[in-house]
Formats: structure tokens, C-alpha cells, sequence
């Protein structure tokens, strides 16, 4: 991963953080959770860079919407 993704997704993450839609440990739990996605499940061999950014951010999207029901 770039940097200017890696900055983009904590952005995201960070711009969650201060709307409250996240709390701190979430947010720094889906961060570490990124790792485990692009070492794993997404794409093993590491080839589609897009599919990987692209699932982290539907993860990233579902874990809003799971704390929006929850709430």
C-alpha cells in the first residue's frame, strides 16, 4: 500500500472518529484490521491492488453502518 492510500483510508477512518460515528478503539482496531485484509482473504497472491482498497473500504463502510444499528 502507498502512502497517499494509507493516508486517504486514515483519513477516512480519523473523519469518522470526529463525526463520533467511531469510537477510539475502533478506529484503531480497523486499522490494524487492514493488514489482516490485504495479507489475507481479499486477494492472496497481492495482485489487484484496487480490489484490495476497494474491500477495505466496503469493510470500513459495513462497520459504520453495524455501529449505526447498534446504537
Amino acid at each position: 500500500m502507498d502512502a497517499q492510500k494509507q493516508d486517504e483510508i486514515m483519513s477516512y477512518i480519523m473523519n469518522k472518529l470526529e463525526e463520533e460515528k467511531l469510537d477510539i478503539g475502533e478506529g484503531i482496531s480497523l486499522w490494524h484490521t487492514m493488514g489482516l485484509f490485504i495479507f489475507s482473504q481479499l486477494d492472496p497472491e497481492n495482485k489487484d491492488v484496487s480490489k484490495i482498497y476497494a474491500n477495505i473500504r466496503n469493510y470500513l463502510d459495513e462497520m459504520e453502518n453495524l455501529k449505526g444499528t447498534n446504537k
